[in-house]
C-alpha cells in the first residue's frame, strides 16, 4: 500500500457507491454514483422534509369543513 493510498483509505470506506448497468434492445443505461456518509445523511433529511410537508399539505386539503361551509366562506 503506498502512501497515497493510506491517505485515501478514510475516505474510502465513507463512502457508499452504486453502480447500474441496464440493457435493453436499441439503448443501454451505465450510471455509477458515490456518496459520502454525510451527504447520504444530508439526502436522507431532505427526502424527510419533503415528505412530512406533504403530509400536511394532503392532511389541510382533505379536511372534513362545517356543515354549511364552504372554503370561500374561510
Amino acid at each position: 500500500m503506498t502512501s497515497s493510498d493510506r491517505k485515501n483509505a478514510p475516505a474510502a470506506r465513507n463512502a457508499h457507491a452504486l453502480s447500474l448497468v441496464a440493457r435493453g434492445r436499441v439503448h443501454s443505461l451505465e450510471a455509477r454514483l458515490s456518496i459520502s456518509t454525510g451527504g447520504l445523511l444530508a439526502v436522507g433529511a431532505l427526502v424527510s422534509g419533503i415528505l412530512l410537508g406533504v403530509t400536511a399539505i394532503v392532511v389541510a386539503s382533505t379536511r372534513k369543513l362545517p356543515d354549511g361551509t364552504t372554503p370561500r366562506d374561510l
